[in-house]
């Protein structure tokens, strides 16, 4: 039986085995902490230190730590600078996350394509795993989205051509390798994975990556990069799409972003949906109600 391992690390205190821990101190089941050093409670050093300064002493929990001569319950020198060796194991592992993430973005400059999914159409070489290679077993459903599109077929309309042929969606692919069936019914296209696929360069040979970002090593929270901050290399594999049907592409696509006019909004455009249509449109929402 496989097992899905999750890796945690000591810049956050949202760990499995720690709220089990504050659980039984909840439920008064101990009254000591004991860890091999400082670090093991945590790298966080302001979190780390509410619960040696605030909750431990609150819940009347001895805390104590073996290499770094710490006991909360004694007078000592070594407690009086935990603060400090907190802000030490802090500052360790934002220097390692600073490392970790410049090894990485030079792995982009060099154009290993550094994304746990690949694009469909692609998938991963079999001798290099942060190279691409041509999927052809799907290879001709992308070529036949970019023919439909820069021939004057819209994203909507190639999405029930895709749909009413029973074509498994990317994610559908992925998770069952199959390409067309009509049986299964749970892995529809839609228009923006249309949009998403007929503006990703990958498929011209291209990679580009740093698109989003972790706010901090603290914070795991992704954000949106700048565009002028992508890492873009050329070339770095086989396209599916020829260059020039591709800059076809962006020109239609740009063409009919001008023509689409937002007459209303509503403030919870994208939370409810049409009863009748299911779409989340503000004017079908509006003449329904």
């Amino acid at each position: 039986m496989n097992m899905l391992m999750m890796e945690y690390h000591g810049t956050t205190f949202d760990r499995p085995e720690f709220n089990r821990l504050i659980a039984d101190i909840e439920s008064q089941k101990i009254n000591m902490v004991i860890t091999k050093d400082l670090s093991r409670l945590g790298r966080d050093y302001i979190k780390t230190g509410y619960y040696i300064e605030n909750y431990f002493p609150e819940n009347r929990v001895r805390y104590v730590s073996i290499l770094d001569g710490i006991d909360t319950y004694s007078e000592t020198v070594n407690n009086d600078i935990t603060p400090f060796k907190a802000i030490l194991n802090d500052m360790y592992a934002k220097d390692i996350s600073k490392k970790i993430r410049s090894v990485f973005k030079e792995k982009q400059k060099q154009g290993e394509y550094l994304c746990s999914t690949p694009a469909y159409g692609y998938k991963k070489d079999s001798n290099n795993k942060n190279k691409l290679v041509i999927d052809y077993n799907v290879a001709d459903v992308v070529k036949k989205i970019f023919d439909m599109y820069v021939n004057g077929t819209g994203s909507k309309l190639i999405v029930e051509y895709l749909n009413k042929n029973h074509y498994l969606s990317p994610s559908g692919y992925r998770k069952t390798c199959i390409i067309q069936n009509e049986n299964i019914t749970n892995y529809f296209w839609n228009a923006t994975t249309i949009c998403d696929m007929l503006k990703n360069e990958v498929y011209i040979g291209n990679t580009v990556q740093n698109k989003v970002s972790v706010v901090s090593y603290k914070v795991k929270k992704l954000r949106k990069v700048e565009r002028e901050k992508y890492i873009k290399v050329d070339n770095t594999h086989e396209p599916i799409v020829d260059k020039d049907i591709f800059e076809k592409a962006q020109i239609i696509h740009k063409e009919r972003a001008k023509k689409v006019v937002k007459h209303y909004d509503y403030l919870l455009r994208g939370l409810i949906y049409c009863k009748h249509c299911r779409l989340a449109n503000a004017n079908c929402i509006k003449s329904k109600s």
